[in-house]
């Protein structure tokens, strides 16, 4: 079991407001029904949780190709190092979904549990144009001839900042329109590319190399090297003024991740990540400033460059974490295709690893590492990283291999714990490799609830089947009522002696013009009433007040979700209010 790491601050910023959750209940039927908060120990009715971890495993053989066909005892799964009964086994073909019955296999009508959802991010701010548009030219073409509209795409692209082009819909020409939208977006890929024109001019550099040696006075007393740091320092400059950018950069299109993750965590299915990329920058290791050996045999390594590397190996570490808490599948596609990875213009030969130095001292090889952070989230999630110079194949690929999977269960046998465990799926027939997320976030439904209402505004919010009614009286000054109302018909209530008993979980949110969060507040009500006046009951309507108070002047979305405990159904209201 692993923590779950810790988020950069820009990941999803505080920005709580001052509230008073103070709540009053209504029913208005005149019966008198009694409502109280529940006690942290009360049990409601005899519900028994039954938790099931779900696992989709592609299996290949070693050519890559899709194996089908393979029965329950073929697979076995590692939760921490711990064998697990698998408890439910099903192989999905597409639409096609088979279970095991007492007659073999049978194929079952499909829920929303195994329907698949492609949300595909556009990463602006990695990429340049001409390669982004010929991505979306190639999806485009992909889109006309393969999609029949059996499952789910959304479009989103972030730049300087995230933009909800359309969420999941199986309307072809809805996604055809958004992916026309993507294309008058702006993309940064000049502004983030690193030129290595300067870093990496192997007489420059060895210049720099020999006077930072002469400073550090390792060539002994009346050494003749000028020690003239200032080449040195624009070097330094320059290269942290790349990854500073880069880091920045990557904040942005993580941040947009994270809060798809959030905002789709409660949706059930088959969910998938296409990343469309140039590939993120994990700090190359330049001449003058990787593990190289310098003249007098000490490391030029840069402490700062170094922590800047570790800030972006945190982000890609917290979007995995966050990628397996939604149970989405990475599948990053490198729009620019397979770039050789040592630079082209290398009149040193720096790129062979070799010592150019008359001085006698070497350096690494420079690597620009633009896959790790993309084949860090694909290995992690059970995706796939995808490389091809075509990429109307790249598509294909990823579109063929989350349709047909094997989808396995088991049930944890330990309380939830929100914490990250790591899984293992091994398959006992020889020359077959199984692949699915290497962990899972152990939240409930209530948690993953929380994280969708927290996501900002411009992902579509889950409203739920419940007809959820939100007004908002004249605010004063900064003192805002909220009303919220539900017709009693649509709440589940249970007999309890001589009374009936239900319970409502009230969540409130609010964001800003923006849509970033605000606030959320978390309250819950316990419903009693005598069985002789059900009727009159079911004949009127949940009622709930909440004040609170906003401190700044502005435009908000206050929304109120309710969820039935008794069947976990939803019904989000909203309602705009202007301080």
């Amino acid at each position: 079991m692993r923590e779950r790491p810790t988020p950069g601050r820009r990941i999803m910023p505080s920005r709580r407001a001052a509230l008073l959750a103070t709540a009053s209940l209504v029913l208005t039927n005149g019966a008198g029904a009694q409502t109280a908060g529940t006690p942290a120990d009360r049990v409601f009715g005899e519900s028994v949780e039954v938790r099931v971890v779900n696992v989709d495993v592609i299996v290949t053989d070693r050519d890559g190709q899709p194996v089908l066909g393979l029965e329950r005892g073929d697979f076995q799964v590692f939760e921490d190092g711990k064998a697990q009964e698998i408890t439910n086994f099903y192989r999905v073909e597409g639409v096609r979904v088979r279970a095991e019955g007492e007659d073999g296999w049978e194929v079952i009508a499909p829920d929303s549990s195994f329907r698949r959802r492609i949300l595909l991010l556009i990463d602006n701010n990695f990429i340049e144009t001409p390669e982004r548009n010929r991505a979306v030219a190639a999806l485009e073409s992909y889109l006309d001839q393969k999609f029949d509209g059996s499952y789910e795409w959304g479009v989103v692209s972030v730049g300087d900042e995230v933009r909800v082009l359309e969420p999941f819909t199986s309307d072809k020409l809805r996604v055809r329109a958004a992916l026309d939208r993507v294309k008058a977006t702006p993309t940064f890929g000049v502004r983030y590319r690193i030129d290595r024109h300067f870093l990496n001019d192997p007489v420059r550099v060895r210049r720099a190399q020999r006077n930072e040696a002469a400073v550090r006075g390792e060539f002994g007393a009346g050494s003749s090297i000028d020690p003239n740091e200032e080449y040195l320092a624009a070097l330094r400059f320059e290269s942290k003024f790349n990854i500073a950018s880069t880091l920045e950069a990557f904040q942005r299109t993580s941040t947009a991740m994270v809060q798809a993750f959030r905002a789709y965590s409660g949706l059930p299915g088959n969910k998938v990540l296409i990343w469309i990329t140039g590939g993120v920058p994990m700090l190359p290791e330049y001449a003058f400033q990787g593990d190289s050996t310098s003249v007098g045999g000490r490391s030029d390594k840069d402490r700062e460059l170094h922590e800047y590397q570790r800030e972006l190996q945190e982000l890609v570490a917290t979007v995995a974490w966050e990628a397996n808490a939604a149970q989405f599948k990475v599948y990053p596609v490198k729009a620019t295709g397979l770039r050789p990875e040592m630079p082209q213009n290398d009149p040193g030969y720096r790129s062979s690893g070799a010592t150019f130095s008359d001085a006698a001292f070497s350096a690494q090889a420079e690597v620009d590492d633009s896959d790790s952070a993309q084949l860090s989230l694909a290995l992690g999630t059970g995706g796939l990283y995808l490389t091809s110079n075509r990429t109307l194949d790249s598509f294909e690929t990823a579109d063929q291999d989350s349709a047909a999977y094997y989808s396995l269960g088991y049930r944890p046998q330990r309380p939830e714990d929100g914490a990250l465990h790591e899984i293992r799926v091994e398959v006992a027939k020889p020359g077959l490799i199984a692949r699915s997320r290497t962990g899972y976030v152990d939240l409930g439904r209530e948690k993953k609830l929380e994280m969708t209402l927290a996501a900002p505004l411009p992902f579509p919010r889950e409203k739920g089947t419940l007809p959820v009614r939100v007004t908002v009286a004249r605010p004063t000054g900064g003192d805002v009522v909220a009303t919220v109302e539900l017709p009693n018909t649509h709440l589940t209530f249970v007999p309890e002696g001589d009374f009936f008993v239900g319970r409502i979980k009230i969540y409130l949110t609010i964001h800003d013009a923006e849509g970033h969060l605000v606030d959320l507040v978390r309250e819950q009500r316990d419903l009693r009433f005598p069985a002789a006046q059900r009727a009159d009951v079911l004949a009127g309507k949940f009622r709930y007040g909440l004040k609170f108070h906003l401190d700044k002047a502005g435009s908000y979305v206050v929304s109120v979700t309710l969820r039935d405990e008794a069947t976990d159904e939803i019904g989000t209201g909203f309602s705009n209010v202007e301080i």
